[in-house]
């Protein structure tokens, strides 16, 4: 491929995999929750005046946006034989700078200013300007079509399709295609392997011991669904916010949003139709109760996201609050009382897998020689105190499950009620075991989506089950002791 002297780059969904006014926009909200209403206030005065606002108030961090690394190949394989490359993008002149200052391969840049968006047929009349004759330019969307009329070809980043069948006499020099599947990308946004948490909202169901009862059961899948739509609509919202954050995470810089295999606007769009359909199922078929307790789980998440995470300490109760608020709403979607042992073993068990998750971060910032988490408020100093708040919530849930082996409940609920002192010691090791791991910086992001792939984990439950069963069974075990 042969491009002439001057080669123009677009800077959006071509240059990088994202849009920077999105993810300026997104940056902004983060500062404060009202910015949409000085969105609409500044764009009476235009759209490249509200870029210009928007980019005065928050700019992209540069050094971590997803490049296209096979667009900068080609800028620096025709840079080597001699020709000028531009950045010429309707993004504001700001963060177009920004952006350029930090790769230093152009030779300068061309963007909106704040009365004048370089855009369409904007764009296409300032390059012709610009190269004083003929010129190539590097586009991926419709609005690049005049520029492609007055360069005479067509260098693109993205589906063919998207040139229209009027203009298939313009030769195409270049094509660069990296879309991925679209479907594969949303199934891994909305976190779906994360739906596993929500199984909680079964366990009134089987402390009860009416697991048998396919009604309560089917009742039970709707609220699962509808907990797993609305946790989802969360999820992508904490993507969005944290897409900046994600991307200084050796892992989460791979989510969809932060990787740029999903657009912003669609993310935007997924949130309202994930919520509308919980709350349509949960209304039609569930207790009232449990719509409630579906608004209060959302606002809680929504407040967390906005702000409460930065607060150490906080965050991690909120977050061992939010499992235990599943087990509560288990109960109110099926009208099932929860013990009150229940609720204080799940807040002191979440309460150290909690930590766990802190304390997982906070070894991973060691190893990077990091001092201070991005988008949290804890420092590597920290991480004493964490472990030690985290061990002790744990053996505190060991005491708990003992008290309510100790209480008349579980003599009415269980034959062979002795067999559940096996299940303290049991539980006592899996608690340690998942320290251990954290310790060694072996602890998935979740450590309760890391007991769902441990063998070590599955087979501590796996024994606790089948005490269980045992204990509950009418068979006259005898006591050994």
């Amino acid at each position: 491929m042969t491009f002439r002297k001057i080669l123009y780059i677009d800077l959006d969904g071509t240059l990088i995999h994202t849009d920077t006014l999105w993810e300026s926009a997104l940056l902004h909200w983060k500062l404060t929750i009202f910015a949409p209403l000085l969105w609409i206030y500044w764009l009476r005065k235009g759209k490249s005046y509200l870029k210009y606002k928007i980019a005065e108030n928050a700019t992209p961090d540069a050094s971590v946006l997803p490049y296209n690394n096979e667009v900068i190949s080609v800028i620096n394989n025709h840079k080597s034989n001699g020709g000028l490359v531009y950045l010429a993008t309707a993004a504001n002149h700001k963060v177009a700078q920004t952006i350029a200052e930090y790769l230093e391969i152009f030779d300068g840049v061309l963007a909106s200013s704040p009365h004048h968006n370089l855009s369409r047929h904007n764009k296409a009349d300032e390059l012709l300007s610009h190269a004083h004759g003929e010129f190539d330019y590097i586009g991926n969307s419709s609005d690049d079509i005049p520029v492609w009329e007055k360069s005479g070809r067509i260098a693109l980043v993205g589906k063919k399709s998207l040139i229209p069948s009027s203009h298939s006499h313009i030769p195409i020099i270049f094509h660069a295609d990296n879309s991925v599947s679209s479907f594969h990308a949303i199934i891994k946004a909305l976190r779906v392997y994360q739906w596993v948490k929500n199984l909680l909202l079964f366990l009134p169901l089987i402390l009860a011991h009416r697991f048998g009862d396919i009604p309560l059961f089917i009742q039970g899948v709707i609220a699962f669904f509808c907990f797993s739509f609305c946790a989802s609509s969360i999820y992508i919202l904490n993507d969005l916010l944290d897409i900046e954050n994600d991307r200084h995470h050796i892992r989460k810089k791979n989510r969809p949003f932060a990787a740029g295999t999903l657009s912003i606007p669609l993310g935007l769009f997924l949130i309202p139709l994930l919520l509308s359909s919980a709350l349509f199922f949960a209304i039609y078929f569930l207790p009232i109760g449990f719509v409630f307790a579906l608004l209060c789980y959302l606002l809680i998440t929504i407040t967390y996201s906005f702000g409460l995470k930065k607060i150490p300490v906080l965050d991690v109760i909120i977050l061992a609050g939010l499992y235990t608020f599943r087990v509560l709403s288990g109960g109110i979607a099926l009208n099932i009382r929860i013990s009150p042992w229940l609720l204080m073993l799940s807040i002191f068990l979440f309460l150290s897998l909690a930590f766990v998750k802190r304390y997982a971060e906070i070894i991973s910032m060691e190893k990077k020689e990091q001092h201070q988490a991005k988008g949290r408020g804890y420092r590597v100093e920290d991480k004493p105190i964490l472990g030690m708040t985290g061990v002790a919530s744990g053996i505190v849930s060991v005491l708990v499950f003992v008290q309510y082996l100790r209480s008349n409940e579980v003599v009415h609920l269980y034959h062979n009620s002795h067999l559940l002192w096996l299940v303290p010691p049991l539980f006592l090791y899996w608690i340690a075991h998942v320290w251990f791991i954290a310790n060694r910086n072996q602890m998935h992001d979740d450590p309760i989506i890391f007991a769902a792939k441990d063998k070590t984990s599955y087979l501590v439950f796996g024994i606790i089950s089948i005490i269980i069963l045992l204990a509950m069974s009418h068979l006259n075990i005898p006591r050994p002791w």
